[in-house]
């Protein structure tokens, strides 16, 4: 975080991901944020498969 900011340091919450997985099986999920500088971080992707599905 950028100094002296008042942004929140935790974050919590849910998101929903609708239940399909792409062609090769699985659907991969990133998260991005964002500081107030422009400074960018990306997750590592989550990969979530959903039963059922081919």
């Amino acid at each position: 975080m950028s100094a002296k900011s008042d942004e929140p340091v935790d974050l919590a919450g849910s998101i929903e991901v609708a239940p399909v997985n792409a062609p090769f099986g699985f659907r991969p999920v990133y998260f991005f944020g964002r500081q107030r500088h422009d400074s960018k971080i990306w997750s590592s992707a989550q990969f979530i498969s959903f039963e059922g599905e081919q």
